[in-house]
């Protein structure tokens, strides 16, 4: 299967600017009190997280399932390794996100605020100006799922952030882009407030590791 390029790689985690697009005006969705209430902790808990490293599984629109290693350094700064035999690579500076496609054998780049990347890695995580809420669910077994899209182009696609609530923890995400493909990623083994080494925010040219 042909791997896809920077802006297709990174909406593996995030809906991605560069989408054909149209502007629209999103339907205002009510929220409850309790829905109110369950997107503040949301907020909170990500605005807790300096830095994160976890596993992650990748299950694409067409079932192909891959993995890797996740990190994140709040702000701007994350990191995605694949495992081999993918040799890809997907870096945020906190200024440009990179992708290295091993493939095309080519590195790619785009600002991190041209994409929605930017929701989880601003200095602030919050759900409102930019983006806004378009769904909200409590499950009653504890897990909360909030769903965003773009304000001003809500046909960029939409990310849906899913969480346990006790404790609250990020558990996963999936993303519905402009074209209607759901990618999802699910996070194993999660670790926060460790240091992180600042190379790995740095990008630079993969090894082969075939």
């Amino acid at each position: 299967m042909k791997r896809r390029g920077l802006l297709a790689a990174v909406a593996s985690l995030f809906a991605c600017a560069g989408m054909p697009v149209g502007h629209a005006t999103l339907n205002p969705f009510p929220l409850s009190a309790s829905d109110l209430a369950a997107v503040a902790r949301a907020e909170r808990h990500v605005d807790s997280i300096s830095t994160l490293r976890a596993r992650f599984t990748q299950i694409a629109n067409n079932g192909s399932v891959t993995s890797g290693v996740f990190y994140m350094s709040r702000p701007g700064k994350m990191r995605l390794e694949y495992d081999p035999p993918l040799n890809d690579l997907i870096v945020s500076d906190g200024l440009f996100i990179f992708h290295w496609d091993d493939e095309l054998a080519q590195q790619s780049q785009q600002l991190v605020d041209d994409n929605l990347a930017n929701v989880l890695l601003r200095e602030r995580f919050r759900l409102s100006g930019d983006v806004t809420v378009v769904g909200v669910l409590q499950s009653p077994n504890g897990v909360l799922e909030i769903t965003v899209a773009d304000t001003e182009e809500p046909k960029a696609g939409r990310i849906t952030l899913v969480f346990e609530q006790a404790p609250m923890r990020l558990m996963r995400w999936r993303v519905v882009d402009a074209h209607g493909l759901t990618t999802r990623i699910k996070l194993h083994n999660v670790r926060t407030g460790m240091p992180l080494d600042r190379d790995l925010f740095v990008f630079r040219k993969p090894r082969n590791r075939r």
